[in-house]
């Protein structure tokens, strides 16, 4: 009988994984990983624990797909604020979203130490802040995986400026990471989160992530929101299917109806056309507001990236 797959990439099984205190050494294999931050276990606390309460909740109001991207908020060393946000597909404002992210984790970060810091010297509560974004769609034109904004540093290489931002885009060859071994483990977690399958000499850390998120693995109650997710998900797909070839449809109609009202031939090819093309924009609108990857949009519309970008 073949395996239920379960996405490593939704909310639910990104918080199982990284907010639940039991398993916060694959959390810091992460965040060694990505980051190079030496770290372990007990130097680890997320400040957004597991809780499938939510999830329950989310599935009871019909909302859980809203819950397109997972985001959390970790501690590390009692000093370092970290955010970490997985992006299953491009929205006008993710950029937006990441950056208030980090600023707000990095004003969190501010106070807490400010509190312990005498107060003729406030700049010195200021703390290392980082912001991991997964990305399974390409931001970037160039062919980095890793992009890594950074601010300026001191004396003691302590980061003082507004936080360090770090995009990962799943969908790029890994080329920008010269640690050979470093490189293979973040190739390895890129390959989990896509497929949900591990190499066999895979880090023990991702092989056991691979575990806590299989199918058979997961409690009753988690089993049930995956499945609902799953169904959600379809019956999106179904609508969104049904409302593009009404858009067809329609555009084809508009498109023959002016070529008769001109009279010719050439006049109802071009109305056809005509027609197909606004439906086509009419649909990329939709699926714009709906948060569709453009990249996606492009593919179902047949329009070219830059007539999707021209929509905004």
């Amino acid at each position: 009988m073949k395996k239920k797959r379960v996405s490593p990439m939704s909310d639910l099984m990104l918080k199982k994984l990284f907010a639940n205190p039991k398993y916060y050494h694959i959390l810091a294999a992460l965040i060694r990983d990505f980051l190079d931050i030496p770290c372990t276990a007990k130097d680890l606390v997320s400040t957004d624990l597991y809780n499938i309460e939510t999830y329950q909740k989310a599935r009871d109001e019909g909302t859980l797909l809203m819950l397109t991207e997972a985001d959390l908020r970790v501690i590390i060393h009692d000093k370092i604020r970290l955010t970490i946000e997985m992006q299953v597909r491009r929205d006008a404002d993710f950029f937006k979203r990441a950056s208030f992210y980090l600023a707000s984790a990095f004003q969190k970060g501010y106070f807490y130490r400010s509190q312990m810091i005498s107060p003729d010297r406030p700049y010195s509560s200021l703390g290392q802040t980082y912001g991991l974004n997964f990305l399974n769609f390409n931001l970037f034109e160039d062919d980095d995986v890793f992009h890594c904004y950074r601010p300026p540093y001191d004396a003691d290489h302590d980061a003082y400026g507004f936080g360090i931002m770090v995009f990962v885009e799943f969908q790029k060859m890994i080329t920008n990471i010269k640690d050979p071994v470093r490189r293979y483990h973040c190739e390895c977690w890129i390959k989990f989160f896509l497929t949900g399958k591990v190499d066999l000499d895979a880090p023990k850390e991702i092989k056991e992530a691979c575990e806590v998120v299989s199918y058979e693995n997961l409690s009753k109650e988690e089993q049930e929101i995956m499945d609902a997710i799953e169904r959600a998900k379809i019956e999106y797909q179904v609508r969104m299917d049904y409302e593009l070839q009404q858009a067809k449809e329609k555009g084809l109609k508009q498109g023959i109806e002016q070529g008769i009202k001109r009279g010719i031939k050439q006049g109802i090819e071009q109305g056809i056309e005509q027609g197909s093309t606004q439906a086509k924009i009419e649909t990329a609108r939709k699926l714009l507001n709906e948060g569709i990857a453009i990249n996606v949009i492009s593919k179902a519309t047949q329009l070219s990236v830059s007539e999707i970008e021209k929509l905004k």
